[in-house]
């Protein structure tokens, strides 16, 4: 098994996430294109990250592909930095490494990425309410949080977003009327044009 080292480029944490696995890192860089590619195509509600990050990287790993979380600092081969994976594999050479990343593509992929969506929310209230930030308008802004993880619940469930939400992805594409949980069992496939 190897051990790879999580981060990104900009995170705001100190503490050691990583992972155990029996691949490359080539193979681990495809498995995390793969979750970024599917992110972008989400909304980005209020609460929770427009970024995978090491944090949430490592959690939706563990969720998708049954990788091993490590969390105490040991030594590791190699570091996965998301920031710099985004940027060669979804980013400039993603027509080189489409077929790879399709071919690791998982039934309940999106499920995984929306239910950490909403543990983020849990969580950003958390935070909030232990004085890690703070808020203009606490109150507006942790109603709508709380909101938003009943959204995402519904969502979760299979699920259309509401236009009501107003919900859009990173690229400011309107996500109202989307479904994003299938109950099909069919992979979760980016959607990019592969052809």
């Amino acid at each position: 098994m190897n051990t790879y080292e999580l981060s990104h480029h900009y995170s705001r944490s100190n503490s050691f996430y990583g992972v155990k696995a029996a691949m490359t890192f080539h193979e681990l860089n495809i498995m995390c294109a793969y979750i970024q590619l599917l992110q972008c195509e989400l909304p980005v509600p209020q609460g929770a990250e427009d970024t995978i990050g090491k944090e949430n990287g490592a959690a939706l790993l563990a969720a998708i592909f049954g990788l091993d979380i490590v969390r105490e600092e040991m030594p590791c081969i190699r570091t996965l930095d998301f920031y710099d994976n985004w940027n060669e594999y979804c980013g400039g050479d993603l027509s080189r490494y489409l077929g790879e990343i399709r071919a690791v593509a998982k039934p309940g992929a999106f499920r995984a990425l929306l239910k950490n969506m909403a543990d983020e929310c849990r969580d950003a209230i958390r935070r909030y309410r232990a004085g890690a930030f703070f808020l203009d308008s606490p109150e507006k802004w942790i109603s709508e949080t709380e909101k938003n993880i009943d959204r995402l619940q519904f969502v979760i469930n299979g699920g259309a977003v509401a236009p009501e939400w107003a919900w859009r992805t990173q690229d400011g594409s309107d996500c109202a009327g989307e479904v994003f949980v299938r109950h099909d069992g069919e992979p979760d496939f980016p959607a990019i044009n592969c052809d």
